[in-house]
């Protein structure tokens, strides 16, 4: 559950630029403002927002950040974790987590089966002071106040918290509510706005999570604002339907139903009694109710906007968001795709364009042979793009700008005997790739066949590179790493150069010097 905390107070601006506001004759950051009207109240808390929950996340998952595996540290630097490597090299990516997937899984086995208050503080002894970038400050939270989490929360709900952080640190290490309030017997958090502050995505995510997912109260705590100046819910759309005379055995139990809505009104049309409400959609099964009823009415009229729609494109619109209701997921639900939890870059699971989602362009576009590169169809994209934000635009959680981002950053063309992290896709949908000036083959041993033979082009992986027999490569090398590489073989070697030659002289002086 998401709420709404509203309150005034005097504000008072101070030469750092955060802004002071006056409670009981003292100077209070906003945070600190909330604190107070919250202790007021009859309740504790702590302005905890991201590095409590690191803190936590870190002692608790210990051994399995710092587990030795393999390209997530280095032997030579000596002990790991230790001031050289105080995080794993791979611990911003999404390899962090599914490399140790298996292992996140039995920790939180255990530590579901475990005396978690326990392990927290036999972890925070053993660990206190040793270098881990997650705890910036290993003073800022003492071990009595982490342990208020977790005497406060229950373990399930705790370790999901956890478990959120694990999935995907780098996107997910930020937004998390600013306070952690509590009571004797309640909990929640607080997120604290001041009249020009914003909820950002990352913190509208957390919400989500925190109050559809694990059931907890979110309270939106805003200074000096009012419910006009809101941006905590969701903005949806207004569904009107009406329906008039039908022989269906359902019209009585649907003018039950449409007379308990408060919006509802009726009318004379057409020589008919006509009935209708107005429905919000985020009201997914009261709006399913009426549509369900009325389903193949002719009189059934769906009006959004203005605009009459069919029941058939309603319900396409609508349907995932309803799938997400029903079964209490979190907006997490939205950026993953359906048949293998992954993140989908269109943060819609119900939004469709293979090209763009795999970066695998064999349609909206043409090989320019003579050119040598692939030119892309903007005009046909953006109708294809135009036509599924259409589709789906009556979802409240439907995140138009971020597709429109996508398509923005499209180039007008690529050549990927230039831009080498692009190949080229030919005709047997075999990829084509130019390293060290040649052109190598995903798969065969063929000599290039001819632009003329070439339908699309693709961004590179490491799968499309690691397997070429014709440009042997290090498995342990990244794409990005590949595509960084110089296609001048005839590049001189550093101790070549004039500068290199510089280089040698003075070090020569020096050691000179000190013989």
């Amino acid at each position: 559950m998401i709420t709404e905390k509203f309150i005034q107070a005097e504000r008072v601006n101070t030469l750092n630029g955060k802004a002071k506001y006056v409670l009981d004759a003292k100077e209070l950051f906003v945070e600190q403002l909330a604190q107070k009207i919250y202790e007021k109240e009859g309740f504790m808390s702590l302005w905890s927002e991201n590095d409590y929950w690191w803190t936590i996340f870190s002692l608790l998952f210990w051994d399995v950040i710092f587990a030795k595996i393999d390209g997530a540290w280095t032997p030579e630097f000596g002990e790991f974790p230790s001031q050289y490597q105080d995080i794993p090299q791979d611990f911003f990516s999404d390899k962090f987590y599914e490399t140790r997937k298996s292992l996140f899984d039995n920790k939180i086995k255990e530590l579901s089966h475990s005396d978690i208050k326990q392990r927290l503080e036999n972890s925070y002894k053993e660990n206190f002071q040793r270098p881990c970038r997650p705890i910036e400050n290993w003073h800022k939270f003492s071990i009595e106040e982490l342990l208020v989490a977790v005497e406060k929360i229950e373990n399930d709900r705790l370790l999901k918290i956890m478990e959120r952080l694990a999935k995907d640190f780098n996107n997910n290490r930020a937004g998390m509510p600013d306070l952690f309030v509590y009571s004797e017997n309640d909990c929640f958090f607080a997120e604290v706005k001041g009249e020009k502050d914003k909820i950002s995505k990352r913190q509208i995510l957390w919400h989500s999570f925190l109050s559809d997912e694990l059931d907890f109260k979110v309270e939106i705590f805003m200074v000096n604002k009012n419910e006009k100046q809101s941006n905590a819910k969701t903005k949806s759309k207004q569904v009107k339907i009406s329906f008039g005379k039908s022989t269906s055995k359902k019209r009585e139990e649907a003018i039950a139903f449409i007379k308990k809505q408060p919006t509802f009104k009726q009318f004379r049309g057409n020589g008919d009694d006509i009935y209708s409400a107005t429905f919000d959609v985020c009201d997914i099964e009261n709006l399913y109710a009426v549509l369900d009823c009325t389903s193949g009415w002719k009189s059934q009229k769906i009006e959004v906007d203005g605009e009459t729609l069919k029941s058939t494109n309603l319900r396409d619109s609508l349907y995932c968001f309803r799938q997400k209701e029903k079964e209490k997921k979190s907006m997490d639900y939205c950026l993953t795709n359906e048949w293998d939890g992954k993140k989908n870059k269109f943060q819609c699971r119900n939004f469709y364009f293979r090209e763009l989602e795999n970066d695998f362009w064999d349609n909206y576009g043409y090989v320019n042979t003579q050119k040598e590169e692939w030119i892309f169809d903007k005009k046909a994209i953006q109708k294809e793009v135009e036509k599924q934000i259409n589709r789906l635009s009556l979802c409240p959680l439907f995140n138009e700008e971020q597709i429109l981002s996508l398509v923005q950053n499209i180039p007008e063309t690529i050549n990927p005997k230039t831009n080498n992290k692009w190949g080229f896709i030919d005709n047997n949908r075999n990829i084509w790739f130019w390293k060290n000036q040649k052109w190598h083959s995903q798969w065969s041993d063929d000599s290039f066949p001819g632009v003329s033979m070439m339908i699309g082009v693709k961004k590179l992986e490491k799968n499309d590179i690691q397997y070429s027999s014709s440009y042997k490569i290090s498995t342990s090398k990244n794409v990005d790493e590949l595509a960084d590489e110089s296609v001048d073989i005839g590049k001189k070697d550093w101790y070549k150069t004039w500068w290199g030659i510089l280089l040698i002289i003075f070090s020569i002086i020096i050691l000179f010097k000190i013989l």
